[in-house]
């Protein structure tokens, strides 16, 4: 297993991150990693105004990441398809697809 790779973080125009996820799923790697990451001092210093909520439930939900920019603009990820790209494989589309809002 390689070391997880190091990116400069900059939150100068995120106002507010919600990371959702249940620790004892398996495709919750990259959304620990991203916590840290965005958890970070060095990247906490880049924009003291920003929010970082964890949010650790025990529901068996896929991790959600919500990231909202100053000025608003709304992304939403679902970082299954990122472990699934991880491990080679193609994500569940038409499970996901029904799960993004719209």
């Amino acid at each position: 297993m390689a070391a997880p790779r190091r990116a400069t973080v900059m939150l100068k125009v995120v106002k507010k991150i919600a990371i959702h996820f249940c620790p004892f799923e398996a495709n919750v790697r990259s959304t620990r990693e991203f916590l840290v990451v965005v958890g970070s001092e060095k990247a906490r210093l880049t924009n003291s105004n920003c929010e970082v909520i964890s949010m650790v439930k025990h529901d068996k939900s896929e991790p959600v990441v919500d990231v909202t920019y100053d000025p608003p603009a709304f992304v939403f990820l679902l970082s299954g398809w990122r472990e699934a790209a991880d491990e080679g494989r193609q994500p569940d589309q038409q499970r996901d697809a029904q799960r993004l809002p719209g």
